[in-house]
């Protein structure tokens, strides 16, 4: 899985001057993962989410890569989790279940439009 990071240029070159921030494509493992879980989606959940609903179970659902996502059951993450005063859980999306990926429906279906717009605009011409 990759994702993109910014850094500043090392060296001025005949594009950028030094120091000009840079996207760099960096590789995400499980650690990094989890890190973030914690660090970041846990805190968010903690100082975000109504007191309210304390008692219910949240879940934290994960699309089914297996090198990189965190397993269910992993134990830094159950004990930072418990930490939160919230009942957090991850899950992971039940496999080959396009009914559950929301995200992915909705983008392809935004994709088919654009690809619907454009071809019908070249033609037009």
């Amino acid at each position: 899985m990759c994702h993109y990071a910014q850094e500043p240029a090392k060296r001025t070159s005949g594009n950028k001057p030094k120091g000009t921030l840079i996207t760099k494509t960096m590789t995400v493992y499980r650690d990094t993962i989890r890190s973030y879980l914690i660090s970041k989606v846990l805190r968010a959940i903690k100082t975000r989410w109504p007191r309210e609903d304390a008692r219910r179970t949240i879940y934290i659902q994960q699309d089914n890569a297996r090198r990189t996502h965190v397993p269910v059951d992993d134990e830094d993450f159950a004990r930072a989790a418990a930490q939160t005063g919230f009942d957090i859980s991850l899950i992971n999306q039940p496999p080959n279940s396009p009914d559950m990926n929301v995200l992915d429906l909705g983008f392809f279906a935004s994709l088919q439009s654009k690809t619907d717009t454009i071809t019908s605009k070249i033609w037009m011409n």
